[in-house]
């Protein structure tokens, strides 16, 4: 890579980084080109040299992030750690930022066809293989009944969703009923799994 290849890359690095802490602020919708190249030192020429629209700027700063929490979550599901261990890291063990974050890009109401694919083959080709194999280990483990339908684990891991997509949850307030939740989670409102009487 020649100097003006590696200074453009790392314009277009700082447009991203730029814009991802706007769209985290702001929301997507709120952002404008105009602020996001002020944020990032830049020119909006630059921005549309580089990127063609805000859009499709978007789109490469989304795929970038999803492509990053997913690398970082298929290493915990690969990891050593217990069932138990991977999903307190998967879905409980956040901060607010992160959180905040999360949302800004997952809670969309997406229209763009682009954007729609990008989850699908996402979701397709990495999320859903990447659960399967969590789901599988939990079996193994005496985690999760062995006769669950997977379809059923994925329908009762979303059923938190309500949790984790409010951000105020990861705040350190919140660390008390983060780990009730946890248990919720784990272990429904018995607590703990029945004691048989002899």
């Amino acid at each position: 890579m020649d100097g003006f290849q590696r200074r453009r890359e790392k314009k277009m690095k700082n447009i991203k980084a730029a814009a991802f802490r706007l769209f985290v602020e702001k929301g997507p919708k709120d952002v404008g080109v105009t602020e996001i190249a002020k944020e990032a030192g830049v020119s909006q020429v630059t921005i549309y040299n580089y990127f063609g629209s805000k859009d499709s700027l978007y789109q490469q700063v989304f795929y970038d992030y999803m492509d990053e929490k997913l690398t970082e979550s298929e290493k915990i599901v690969a990891g050593r750690h217990t069932f138990k261990e991977k999903i307190d890291r998967l879905f409980f063990d956040k901060n607010e930022a992160a959180a905040r974050a999360e949302k800004a890009f997952i809670d969309l109401d997406v229209q763009d066809p682009k954007l729609l694919e990008m989850i699908q083959s996402f979701g397709e080709n990495r999320t859903y293989p990447m659960l399967l194999r969590l789901i599988e280990q939990g079996k193994k483990e005496g985690y999760l009944d062995p006769n669950l339908p997977e379809k059923a684990v994925l329908m009762y891991i979303n059923s938190f969703r309500s949790f984790l997509d409010d951000p105020t949850f990861f705040s350190k307030e919140n660390k008390r009923l983060r780990e009730s939740v946890a248990q919720l989670y784990f272990f429904g409102l018995c607590g703990k799994a029945p004691t048989k009487e002899k």
